[in-house]
């Protein structure tokens, strides 16, 4: 409404009453005035790998020009992320970030994937994979990638050196060239809001180029056997203490093996060197010391092509000197405390790693049965328990509160030697000490652990 007055030169006053309407009349083209009636937008979206799997315990930040402090979403399993009521302001930036376990998902067939890439047997195929594969983020991949992955796989590494765990790039942005990607985003920016945008991130993780990382937690309990996999084999003997011991692995079944590594645990011997690189050319570089005082050394090889040797060919030898008297087949072991013991054959089929002993006759060594204390402990989230049998045969082992409530149990039959159970908190359900204990006809043993939360 809009009131109109007349004043003639007198003072007499007079007026009327009317309105003023306005109209956007832009014909079929629509208006050209801003609907002012909208003034906060709805943000959502999903983080997810390249293979669709939705990638949690990320922190999703967004920030935009007058905007008031916006709380960061931690994403869950799915993956998932939302913002609401935020207000239609100015531009606003997303972005996603993820630094932890840097050893997530890597491994030595990682090392034998970029090798091939560097000597182009076989080249990485797609952009996210290139991006995995610069691991000290140069925009390049050279020989310095390979030597800081080995040195992350060997777990002397706490962080990756320049650069993060994980990269978000937003799924919006079109690579133009596979095998130059660099110069991609790694954050979303929206200029113009509307009442709801969906902007999704794939997540990729440095170092992993076979796709082996484990996004989420959603991953339950899993046993790992030796029943495949490559066999390491050494002869066992007594050695006193203050000697010095050489070790010579050889193999009876290093057929088509482009890689191995694992955790050797060498209780109550010094780690001294490398005797002989023997034919895998094995050198202090394969060998990570970080934990040598705790009895461990973390071990990586790899070839860029599969490898057939002979049963009587030394693979290579190491050198200790002996802190007690014992025997060789009680002290040495190999396990995934640090390194996960696995071997690769062929394309990459994944196999287990063991370590064998045999008498000067040739004749194989019975080892005894253990249970060792898992790793780490205490623990938040995974935990590996070793086992070494005498022999295979159906046993169980159960995971138990202060009670003697069984809050899982693992029933099967069990390979001769040792394997592992990585066992996932989510399927126990408690906090605290704990028990567990393996049964069997022929061993039991029990040890104890904590969850932390």
């Amino acid at each position: 409404p809009v009131d109109i007055w007349v004043t003639d030169q007198a003072g007499n006053q007079d007026y009327c009453r009317t309105y003023i309407l306005l109209q956007d009349n832009g014909g079929q083209a629509g208006g050209v005035c801003k609907d002012t009636t909208l003034t906060t937008a709805n943000i959502n979206g999903k983080l997810y790998t390249e293979d669709k799997e939705g990638v949690e315990f990320a922190t999703v930040e967004l920030k935009g020009v007058g905007q008031a402090a916006i709380p960061s979403f931690k994403t869950g399993s799915d993956g998932n992320f939302a913002f609401s009521n935020i207000q239609l302001t100015g531009p606003v930036s997303i972005k996603a970030l993820r630094d932890d376990n840097p050893m997530n998902g890597l491994s030595t067939l990682d090392l034998v994937l970029l090798q091939k890439h560097l000597l182009g047997t076989e080249k990485l195929k797609s952009p996210y994979k290139m991006i995995a594969a610069d691991i000290n983020n140069s925009q390049d991949i050279s020989v310095v990638d390979l030597v800081e992955l080995r040195k992350l796989i060997l777990g002397l590494y706490d962080q990756i050196p320049g650069n993060t765990s994980w990269k978000f790039i937003p799924k919006s942005y079109s690579f133009t060239d596979v095998q130059n990607p660099w110069g991609y985003p790694t954050e979303e920016q929206l200029d113009k809001m509307q009442e709801t945008e969906v902007r999704d991130f794939v997540g990729v993780k440095i170092g992993d180029l076979n796709s082996s990382a484990v996004p989420h937690s959603l991953i339950g309990t899993e046993v790992r056997g030796n029943d495949i996999g490559l066999t390491l084999e050494t002869e066992d003997r007594v050695v006193r203490k203050g000697e010095e011991v050489s070790v010579t692995f050889r193999s009876p079944n290093f057929r088509g093996i482009s890689g191995w590594q694992g955790t050797l645990h060498t209780g109550g011997l010094q780690y001294l060197g490398v005797r002989q690189a023997g034919k895998l050319d094995l050198t202090e570089e394969h060998i990570g010391r970080r934990w040598a005082g705790e009895g461990m050394l973390t071990m990586s090889w790899h070839h860029h092509t599969g490898l057939d040797l002979d049963e009587e060919t030394p693979l290579f030898t190491l050198v200790f000197r002996a802190g007690v008297d014992g025997r060789l087949s009680e002290m040495l072991r190999f396990g995934s405390q640090h390194t996960i013991a696995e071997s690769y054959e062929g394309k990459g089929e994944l196999g287990g790693l063991s370590l064998h002993f045999v008498a000067a006759d040739g004749n194989a060594v019975a080892s005894r049965s253990e249970l060792y204390q898992n790793y780490p402990n205490p623990f938040d989230q995974r935990t590996v328990i070793g086992i070494n049998l005498a022999k295979e045969g159906k046993g169980v082992l159960r995971i138990l509160d202060i009670t003697g409530r069984t809050l899982r149990s693992f029933e099967r039959e069990w390979s001769k030697g040792y394997q592992e159970v990585w066992l996932d908190r989510r399927e126990i359900g408690a906090t605290g000490v704990l028990h567990y204990r393996f049964e069997s006809e022929f061993f039991t043993a029990s040890r104890k652990m904590m969850i932390v939360d």
